[in-house]
Formats: C-alpha cells, sequence, structure tokens
C-alpha cells in the first residue's frame, strides 16, 4: 500500500495502470469473499481505500489540481534536562481525596431506613 506522498509522485500513466489493476483485485476478491474463500475479509476495504485514494488523484490530475508532495518529517531527539525530573515528579503529587467522595462510599453501609427505626 503506498502513501498519498507516493503515489502523488507518480505519473498520470503509472497511476492509471494502479488503478486497473487494483479494479481487478477488488473484483477477484469480491469473487473469493462471495465464495468462502477470502481468508482476510479487511483486505477487500483496504484495497477499495486504495483504488480510492488512486482515483482521487487521477481526477485531481485531470482537474489540474496540484497538491505538494510533503517532504518526510524527522522527529529531533530530546534529551531530558537534569533538573526538569525533579520538577516533574514534584507536579505529580496526588491530592487527598475529598470528604463527600469518602462518604459517598460508606452511605451504604450501616443505613436503616425509616420504617425499621420506628
Amino acid at each position: 500500500m503506498a502513501t498519498g506522498s507516493e503515489l502523488r509522485q507518480m505519473t498520470g500513466e503509472e497511476l492509471a495502470r494502479m488503478a486497473f489493476e487494483l479494479r481487478h483485485t477488488v473484483v477477484n476478491l469480491r469473487l473469493k469473499h462471495r465464495t468462502g474463500h477470502l481468508e482476510n475479509t479487511a483486505e477487500l476495504a483496504r484495497t477499495r481505500r486504495e483504488l480510492a485514494r488512486v482515483l482521487t488523484l487521477v481526477r485531481e490530475g485531470e482537474l489540474g489540481l496540484k497538491r505538494a508532495v510533503k517532504a518526510p518529517v524527522q522527529a529531533a531527539k530530546k534529551e531530558p534536562a537534569a533538573d526538569q525530573g525533579a520538577e516533574v515528579a514534584a507536579e505529580v503529587v496526588k491530592k487527598p481525596r475529598k470528604a463527600k467522595a469518602k462518604a459517598k462510599a460508606g452511605a451504604g453501609k450501616g443505613r436503616k431506613s425509616k420504617k425499621a427505626e420506628e
């Protein structure tokens, strides 16, 4: 499965050929699904989605729409500062429970109904 940026780098002819192949793949997968020989039914949905992506790019080319190809993003490595760890640990101090929550938890224990009191 090709990503969007990889598909955008292809020529119109390559996209048309890929769409043709994907259409035949979808037909074959549908046939296998109907006869009960398709082991992975998610493959059919994946192939249909990829066909839709390719057809979208073919149509964009016909309309003359051009999207910029995104450059791969490289994640910068962050080195934690020595002091930063202590600050984070100080922030993660548990707060005591509220009295209301404690009262609610014990509310069902030991209560008597009004009729039982009489």
